[in-house]
């Protein structure tokens, strides 16, 4: 069995598409098949150390993003596009796998444009309530679709391809399935991320309630690595007369190692949503701003509906606000024992282990019609 993975090259990519490589490799040993040869194709090689401990093989294809302003740059990625279409051509014709899974992005246009050519099968998958461009035009030519809202699923055409599997997840980020958040008395922790490159706005705003935060509660704050010593400085200064044990703010954290002692998630409307609906954290998600990214707006109002979080926009975002909300969560049982069912209703099943048994279901099949 040999597969092809694609997407764009950024984190909301790529660990998805290494969850679906993981669950892989546990699909095939558990239907006692031979363990799969597996390929990354994109246009940087996003985490090394990642596909090497996988044994996944990378090769380079060229790629271009269609932007919906006026920019010389389009006329130049066109090109780029082409070229990446030639190149996963041939580099598929030389593998010729059996599958290739897209998680999206302008990165995977160019590998799954060659695999139609070649007719090869495509899935792919989409994290977002509202597809991408480059979602959509997989779509057209996709065996299966696979998307982690249900709210999504209106946006294409070919409906009767379409499946909710939900959102693929590392393995490391998911809890036992006997796991079961109960309500903690006595001093509560909140988890504070702005994403992987942190956010400005979010750090200021904790920072400006920073003393009353910590009198109650202990807050363990990833910043942004570009943030960490402004943030640091400005901390030690506002805590200077306060307890400063309650305070903890790290550039990057690995979330796996603290997930079951967190009570409360303040963070983007980013694929991470899945995550603290997976250990049932009751969250307060500060999507960025509409004129930014749309998605997250969107992304935010879908997991709105499950009852699981408390979603404050961007613009309207301020100290008073967010300490307000905060202590409305952790002060009342009921608030959050409602929040924590909604977890539950918004991450219904494992993403990774429904789409790599699809994977399994395809290449096994004889009859493959598109």
């Amino acid at each position: 069995m040999k597969i092809v993975f694609t997407g764009g090259g950024t984190g909301g990519h790529f660990y998805p598409l290494m969850a679906v490589a993981e669950s892989l490799r546990i699909a095939t040993a558990e239907n006692k098949l031979a363990d799969p040869k597996m390929y990354y194709f994109g246009e940087k090689n996003y985490n090394p150390v990642m596909l090497e401990d996988r044994g996944i093989t990378y090769k380079h294809i060229p790629s271009g993003k269609n932007r919906l302003y006026f920019s010389l740059s389009n006329f130049i990625d066109y090109f780029k596009i082409f070229y990446g279409i030639i190149i996963a051509f041939f580099k598929l014709l030389f593998i010729y796998p059996d599958l290739v899974f897209s998680k999206g992005g302008y990165d995977s246009v160019p590998t799954c444009l060659a695999a139609f050519l070649l007719r090869i099968p495509v899935i792919m998958h989409d994290s977002d309530a509202i597809p991408g461009r480059a979602s959509l035009l997989i779509s057209r030519f996709a065996y299966r679709i696979a998307v982690s809202y249900k709210e999504s699923v209106r946006f294409y055409k070919r409906q009767d391809r379409v499946a909710v599997t939900g959102q693929p997840i590392l393995n490391k980020y998911l809890p036992n399935n006997d796991f079961k958040r109960e309500y903690k008395e006595g001093k509560k922790n909140i988890l504070v991320t702005g994403g992987s490159l942190g956010s400005q706005k979010i750090n200021d705003t904790i920072l400006e309630i920073l003393p009353e935060l910590c009198a109650k509660y202990n807050v363990i704050h990833q910043t942004g690595e570009a943030n960490i010593e402004d943030v640091k400085s400005r901390s030690s200064v506002i805590l200077v007369n306060y307890n400063k044990d309650a305070y903890a703010p790290y550039a990057t954290l690995d979330f796996s190692k603290i997930y079951n002692q967190i009570d409360l998630v303040i963070a983007r409307a980013g694929s991470s949503m899945f995550e603290f609906a997976a250990w049932q954290i009751p969250s307060i998600i500060i999507p960025i701003n509409k004129t930014v990214s749309r998605d997250q707006v969107i992304n935010a109002e879908a997991a709105l509906g499950t009852g699981f979080i408390k979603m404050i926009n961007e613009e309207n975002l301020s100290s008073h606000l967010l300490l307000n909300v905060i202590n409305n969560i952790l002060d009342h049982r009921e608030v959050y024992n409602k929040m924590e069912e909604g977890a539950k209703s918004f991450y219904s099943q494992n993403g990774a282990k429904v789409i790599s048994q699809e994977i399994i279901n395809i290449v096994l099949s004889h009859d493959i019609k598109n």
